[in-house]
């Protein structure tokens, strides 16, 4: 009996190390009076890890982090260090390129997020990949009373032109589908209407698109949240599954990893065919 414990805890350990998961480390760290939190490889030796990433949430950066919590872990699982910023910290560009110890750095950015990730890459030249998620601008469709000062941006037909400096190599935006379809039975309008910003909005760079029909613009949230989303204001995938929600963080987070890793373009996949 107790060489059969012993062999168990032998094959767990052997598991733990040798599986396709990546065990992580979270941890709140403090800069100059600045907070920020890393998701990032078990192990990892401090100010060593290349694959740096900055995380921008929703709601221009007031959705919290937390809310996120899956999603992020799945990318520092995938072999990447994510750092997500408190308010002020976002503001403050000369360190965010400490923390990351400017090292070539992914923005990441989830609706409209991709605000605060256009604007950051303004001042960081060490940011050479965008992947935005769903991206909103509000400017992107009719004003509707308000004005807001947006980097990169030249009038041209009434469509927002970001035009990004040239140390960016790529942008790559994921699309979930579902944010952009009206629903009739019952009647529901999609979540992202025409503030979406789209590929041909952004000049003298590469671009790619990778889109889902099954979900939703809040599926990116932890399931808990995105399941409050789902039946109020976003609908997402009508299987309310939380392994399926947990998969589909996954496959995000593997699609970017292998983008930011290899450094090469993220392929457009067939609808619902995705590879874990």
């Amino acid at each position: 009996m107790k060489n059969y414990i012993f062999t168990l805890m032998a094959l767990s350990n052997h598991l733990s190390v040798h599986s396709f998961i990546t065990p992580i480390v979270t941890s709140v760290k403090k800069l100059n009076e600045n907070f920020y939190k890393t998701y990032e490889p078990a192990g990892t030796i401090y100010g060593t890890h290349a694959n740096q990433c900055i995380f921008y949430p929703g709601l221009y950066g007031t959705v919290p982090n937390e809310l996120y919590q899956s999603f992020l872990g799945k990318l520092a699982s995938n072999n990447l260090t994510v750092h997500t910023l408190d308010a002020k910290m976002k503001n403050s560009y000369i360190n965010i390129k400490a923390i990351v110890y400017n090292n070539p750095t992914t923005i990441i950015a989830h609706s409209s997020g991709a605000y605060e990730a256009i604007e950051a890459a303004k001042y960081q030249d060490n940011v050479d990949r965008l992947v935005l998620l769903d991206p909103v601008n509000m400017q992107s469709g009719p004003q509707i009373g308000f004005d807001m000062s947006i980097p990169f941006m030249e009038k041209k037909e009434d469509k927002p032109i970001y035009k990004l400096p040239t140390s960016i190599k790529e942008v790559v935006i994921i699309n979930a589908k579902k944010s952009y379809k009206w629903t009739f039975y019952p009647f529901k309008p999609p979540f992202i209407p025409i503030f979406a910003i789209s590929p041909d909005q952004f000049e003298g760079v590469k671009k790619s698109v990778i889109e889902t029909d099954e979900h939703g613009h809040s599926d990116i949230l932890d399931y808990y949240w995105s399941n409050i989303m789902h039946n109020s204001l976003s609908e997402g995938l009508m299987e309310r599954d939380e392994l399926k929600i947990d998969q589909y963080h996954a496959w995000v987070a593997k699609e970017i990893a292998g983008y930011v890793i290899k450094d090469e373009p993220m392929p457009r996949l067939a609808s619902g065919k995705w590879d874990f």
